[in-house]
């Protein structure tokens, strides 16, 4: 699956992970295939602070994928830095 995020020209794959027992871990995301494909690692809300603050283009488009218990974190993180603004 990783292989047909990186043949999408432009597009950029960061992985993550949270806390819950039965979520990878961030050693074996490391571990495992991040450094054989070349892809960074990152704390989720800390890249979403960047993402939201700084990196962010009219025209990007943010797709997070995952567990629906990680999509719920991330989406209370977002309605709760976006209501900030």
């Amino acid at each position: 699956m990783l292989d047909l995020w990186l043949e999408l020209e432009g597009s950029q794959l960061t992985l993550t992970t949270f806390k819950d027992p039965r979520a990878y871990s961030a050693k074996r995301n490391t571990g495992d295939s991040s450094p054989k494909k070349g892809l960074p690692y990152q704390e989720w809300k800390l890249f979403l602070t960047n993402y939201i603050e700084k990196e962010s283009q009219q025209s990007d488009l943010l797709l997070v994928t995952g567990s629906l218990y990680f999509l719920a974190q991330v989406r209370a993180f977002l309605i709760e830095k976006i209501s900030r603004r």
